[in-house]
């Protein structure tokens, strides 16, 4: 049987887009849109390196099994985003 999942990742650098695709997951909201942007072209240097060295938080939804679920955090991991799943069918959880 298919729950909702919300996972938590944090990282810093490029957000693996391909990640969504992947895990059929998508943004929470507008805000987890944004963390996963680059900085705009003519950005500040501090905002490029912000967004280098700065770790920002992205949350996605993912409709599948719990076995999944935890796959998918393990796949954030490999390109250095620290993931947890924060709730399931809109109830906290434990971190896997």
């Amino acid at each position: 049987m298919k729950s909702h999942y919300e996972i938590t990742v944090t990282g810093k650098g490029d957000f693996p887009l391909d990640m969504l695709r992947y895990s059929q997951c998508c943004p929470v909201n507008v805000e987890d849109v944004s963390s996963m942007e680059r900085p705009r072209v003519g950005a500040s240097n501090d905002e490029e390196l912000d967004y280098l060295k700065v770790p920002r938080t992205v949350r996605v939804n993912l409709h599948d099994n719990y076995s999944v679920a935890a796959n998918c955090v393990t796949r954030f991991a490999s390109f250095g985003w620290n993931g947890r799943i924060t709730k399931e069918d809109g109830v906290d959880v434990d971190v896997c």
